[in-house]
């Protein structure tokens, strides 16, 4: 079964490698996925033993059933649930965006365009990058909990699927609630190093 996920989404990382050859362009903002990417690929480890744990709790089973189905899930997370939430939220930027960019003169205007190029950003100010990372968890947090609880009810037929939901929801919300604070701090700290080096 898992074998044949994993066969059935190479169109779907095909699609996201010819994106990036679609629409990069020189001065054409920064792909955040080559960011988020490899800062989920760090967190891999941390990210999958948590999660293991959490989901044996949920379960109440040994801890040592629930390794090898948690760390499917994130890979299967890492690989196609990152870059599919990425798609998603880059199709919502071009679907607004379209024909005209967004002003940033105003701030009300900087939050609306910081939130709408969250995918592909154009740095217009200091505090757009970490925030944009912090965003970019928002869409990724929900195609994980789908993906990861179609292959983790695969190991746990005997569980209800109500339970298994419950599970990895509470489990994505301990890392990814954590990534989010990760996030948090970065903001935090970009706005001491601007402030302090502010003239």
């Amino acid at each position: 079964m898992l074998g044949k996920l994993f066969k059935n989404t190479v169109p779907l990382a095909a699609a996201v490698l010819l994106s990036f050859a679609v629409f990069a362009h020189a001065d054409a903002g920064i792909p955040m996925i080559f960011v988020t990417l490899p800062g989920m690929a760090l967190a891999f480890i941390p990210v999958y033993l948590i999660e293991a744990l959490v989901i044996a709790n949920m379960l109440q089973v040994e801890i040592r059933r629930t390794f090898w189905p948690s760390f499917w899930a994130n890979l299967a997370t890492t690989l196609i649930g990152i870059p599919l939430a990425w798609l998603l939220q880059l199709g919502f930027e071009f679907l607004i965006i379209r024909n005209h960019m967004i002003d940033t003169t105003t701030i009300p205007q900087k939050i609306r365009a910081v939130v709408v190029y969250s995918a592909w950003l154009f740095p217009y100010d200091w505090w757009v990058f970490p925030v944009a990372l912090l965003l970019n968890l928002v869409p990724a947090y929900f195609v994980s909990i789908i993906l990861e609880k179609l292959i983790i009810k695969r190991f746990f037929k005997e569980s209800s699927p109500y339970l298994i939901h419950t599970a990895v929801t509470k489990a994505n919300l301990c890392t990814y609630g954590g990534l989010a604070g990760i996030c948090v701090l970065n903001i935090v700290y970009a706005s001491v190093v601007h402030y302090h080096l502010k003239p």
